[in-house]
């Protein structure tokens, strides 16, 4: 979608800027309750979180090393606007209040693609076996 004004520059919107969008209001997603025991760290603004999957945890222990010494996903929390944080980045926001930029993933190319994630639908996928800082 492009988005033209009268002495407004223009604006491209992603498709997957609508999806993030449209996932902080699902309130379907996680499917399952155990997904919040999978957060093991504080939701602060700006804060750097890494994670990993079921199949990345197989490979370590395949491989003989330690996934937390090697995360292979990264992401910085951005509170959704409008929410409170009232103590900047020391104040925790509520999980719906999170979008995460991811910033760092396994990809045989050289460099990642910044992309988008609500936490909920980060939460949502089964295999996902915790997010840590």
């Amino acid at each position: 979608m492009w988005i033209y004004g009268k002495g407004i520059i223009m604006i491209n919107i992603p498709q997957d800027v609508n999806k993030v969008f449209k996932d902080l209001n699902d309130l379907s997603i996680p499917k399952n309750d155990d997904a919040w025991d999978k957060i093991k760290c504080n939701l602060n603004p700006g804060k750097t979180i890494h994670w990993y999957y079921k199949e990345d945890l197989e490979f370590a222990i395949e491989e003989e090393f330690n996934i937390k010494d090697n995360l292979p996903y990264k992401g910085i929390i951005i509170p959704v606007s409008g929410c409170e944080t009232a103590y900047g980045n020391e104040s925790e926001l509520e999980t719906d209040d999170c979008i995460i930029c991811i910033i760092s993933y396994p990809i045989e190319k050289e460099y990642c693609i910044c992309d988008w994630i609500t936490l909920h639908r980060l939460l949502d996928n089964e295999d996902l076996i915790e997010i840590i800082d």
